[in-house]
């Protein structure tokens, strides 16, 4: 039996559809030298890093490292042993983390009591908690621009 797809993985990690097709795009631009397993450690490594690391688009940072060292990818990613990123693999697909990639600075509506729904993630928090750090929801790492109900 085999583990996940490279596109169940993408599915899995990422929320929206443009930035799985983006990065699916890039991997399938790198030089396919080496085939098969490796391939896949590869590709998911690059995938995992992106995935840890929302706050910052890192798609080209893992690109240029799987181009200049891809072992020292494998070691970024904690894929070195040569099952690990088909286990990593079969987590997310099981529970999906559906990053998105948090590039944009995205409008929050705030009720009157301060209370808005982070665009980014869903969560729900107050604009004066700990949740918050003037541009950015801290759970999700979202830029968020939030507006008062006057602003609408």
């Amino acid at each position: 039996m085999s583990g996940p797809k490279l596109t169940d993985v993408l599915r899995a990690c990422f929320e929206d559809e443009r930035q799985r097709e983006r990065i699916a795009r890039a991997l399938l631009a790198r030089p396919r030298e080496e085939r098969g397993l490796l391939q896949d450690r590869i590709d998911f490594s690059i995938v995992r890093l992106i995935v840890e690391h929302p706050e910052t688009d890192g798609t080209e940072q893992a690109l240029e490292l799987a181009a200049t060292d891809w072992r020292d990818l494998l070691m970024a990613a904690g894929h070195e042993q040569p099952d690990a990123h088909a286990r990593w693999a079969a987590e997310v697909v099981a529970h999906p983390p559906r990053v998105v990639i948090l590039d944009r600075v995205l409008p929050m509506q705030l009720d009157r009591e301060g209370w808005g729904t982070c665009p980014h993630c869903g969560y729900r928090f107050k604009l004066k908690s700990s949740s918050w750090n003037g541009t950015q929801h801290v759970r999700c790492a979202g830029r968020i621009r939030a507006l008062h109900s006057r602003e609408r």
